[in-house]
């Protein structure tokens, strides 16, 4: 629940005793909605960075954060000068630069996810890109109703093109840098890993050290996942418990 007074929390309160030794507990529990809140924010998510004559993907994602249904137009844009768009479900490509669409409905608590691909431009290409590059992507939201917070309906991404991988590596929606100049409120970032052992793994560890100087860790929210994934948090250490039965090799 985002928004203090939307819901009311239904279900009986239940006492947990740990010393039993159980590691899950289970408590059924439902919301009643107060007020007919529209509330829809955007968000960019990226696979990985750009990289030279590689496909990247690109992840719209508009969530409802209200009490009610909600659907909304978009439109994303990005630099075509250095990327090609190469496909994403039902979107228009305006002027090469734009892609502008409309989501299903969104129920409460959900999300709308659209994957976009791009192509990066190679070293040898007219416009070139070899590393180190900055490119910017923008998304706008407008809600079919009347939004209690249009300070969400938008976002800004800096991705910096980079000419090597590492498949295990953390994402920043905004970018690698933040201005001291810019109001962020939030900041949304992926975790990357992939299984190059010689077997199927399981029961996957996430250990992210976050900086509590700058960031306010009691603030951290899972958003979405691979696989089912149990958080705790101490001090400086947010670990992510992945209850994965096999995880193939990748």
């Amino acid at each position: 629940m985002e928004q203090p007074g939307e819901f009311e929390l239904l279900g009986q309160p239940r006492t947990i005793d740990p010393i039993i030794g159980k590691e899950y507990f289970g408590q059924n529990f439902s919301f009643l909605a107060l007020k007919n809140i529209s509330d829809l924010q955007a968000i960019l998510h990226f696979s990985s960075n750009p990289r030279p004559g590689e496909e990247m993907v690109c992840y719209i994602e508009i969530r409802n954060l209200g009490s009610i249904s909600s659907s909304a137009s978009f439109k994303f844009e990005f630099d075509s000068k250095f990327i090609k768009f190469i496909k994403g479900l039902n979107v228009t490509l305006l002027n090469g630069n734009v892609l502008i669409g409309n989501t299903v409905s969104i129920e409460p608590f959900s999300s709308f996810i659209l994957p976009i691909v791009f192509l990066a431009n190679k070293p040898t290409d007219l416009n070139s890109l070899v590393g180190g590059e900055l490119l910017k992507f923008s998304l706008e939201i407008t809600p079919d109703y009347s939004d209690l917070y249009i300070e969400n309906n938008a976002f800004v991404s800096t991705q910096r093109v980079v000419n090597s991988f590492d498949p295990n590596n953390i994402v920043c929606s905004e970018g690698d840098r933040v201005k001291v100049d810019n109001k962020v409120s939030n900041l949304f970032y992926t975790i990357n890993f992939e299984n190059l052992g010689s077997s199927s793994a399981k029961n996957i560890i996430v250990d992210n050290k976050l900086d509590t100087n700058k960031l306010d860790i009691s603030s951290f929210k899972l958003i979405n996942f691979s696989h089912n994934a149990n958080t705790t948090i101490s001090g400086d250490d947010l670990v992510l418990n992945l209850k994965i039965l096999t995880f193939p090799l990748t």
